[in-house]
């Protein structure tokens, strides 16, 4: 069976790793002043995005992609493959995974029509998969189901696993400044008064994002220790269990920056010696509003799928 996979402009993945994989990304809608572009790398600008957000003077608003986007998406791809993972931002942060769900129902009949037409007789089927996390841990699970469908596994098998997975993506987020995190005071819970005092002393929060919930778990003094400490936490999850072997990472504007933060710098190098590698990203802008510039997010997946485990789902 040939199958696509779709996924969204928040999974932070590196443009090469998109190309590589031929994985489809449907852009969020970006209205500025009235006018409508698209987060696909080309109409929008993210360094510039950063620049505004740094000046205070951002003013966009971050849409999900629409119903029809993905139905157009979808009937693209229902003449050049039988099936389609479509992979997004967790349904509680965002409206993306009810528009692809609603868009797979309603291109049903059109596609098997569009099908039938070119003597097509697999059913053509979506599977529209909650990663329950964000940015590059959505970004992980992506390009884990893209390495799987080149071993010709199951599309059900593998989409039942990937859902599996999900549970066990784990992203963690230091912002520079945790003023921004006031910006979702709805989902942070982060008053003005504790962004005031965290600023004045310069204590980092570490976030988490886990099962689609996030989570403030305790606030470090300073920027590099805050992440110093984020590492700690990934890397004794990684020890304690199987899990996928790539860590994901994504800055607040240039990814090259990371080089130039030791904790970063330093958990590379340990993932390295454990076998590890690691896929670095540029943080999209909806989280980065939340996070601000120079924000650092790493993330992993605290477990995995293989041919093995597929073969054994009924």
């Amino acid at each position: 069976m040939r199958i696509a996979i779709v996924t969204d402009s928040t999974c932070d993945l590196p443009q090469d790793l998109i190309f590589q994989h031929n994985i489809r990304e449907v852009p969020l809608r970006v209205i500025t002043q009235g006018k409508v572009s698209y987060d696909n790398r080309y109409d929008f600008d993210r360094s510039d995005y950063y620049k505004q957000l740094l000046e205070g003077k951002e003013q966009a608003r971050f849409e999900a992609p629409t119903v029809d986007e993905f139905v157009q998406a979808y009937k693209k791809l229902c003449l050049e493959v039988d099936a389609v993972l479509s992979i997004h931002e967790s349904s509680r942060l965002s409206e993306t995974v009810k528009n692809a769900r609603a868009a797979a129902l309603q291109a049903k009949d059109s596609i098997k029509k569009m099908r039938s037409q070119k003597n097509i007789g697999i059913p053509f089927q979506v599977s529209v998969i909650d990663s329950q996390a964000t940015s590059i841990g959505t970004g992980l699970i992506v390009l884990r189901a893209a390495e799987m469908i080149s071993r010709q596994v199951s599309f059900r098998g593998l989409s039942h696993a990937l859902e599996k997975l999900a549970e066990q993506i784990f992203f963690y987020a230091i912002p520079s400044e945790p003023a921004y995190l006031r910006m979702a005071k709805e989902i942070t819970k982060v008053s003005f008064l504790e962004a005031g005092i965290a600023t004045f002393t310069d204590t980092k929060p570490i976030a988490m994002i886990h099962k689609g919930q996030f989570k403030l778990l305790e606030k470090v003094k300073g920027y590099d220790s805050a992440i110093a400490e984020a590492s700690k936490r990934l890397l004794t999850q990684l020890q304690e269990k199987r899990s996928y072997e790539k860590v994901g990472f994504v800055f607040g504007g240039d990814p090259n920056k990371l080089n130039d933060i030791n904790a970063v710098m330093q958990m590379r190098t340990e993932l390295a010696s454990m076998g590890l590698g690691s896929v670095v990203g540029t943080m999209n802008p909806t989280l980065a509003r939340y996070l601000g510039p120079d924000a650092v997010g790493m993330s992993i997946i605290n477990d995995d799928i293989s041919v093995t485990d597929l073969a054994e789902i009924k």
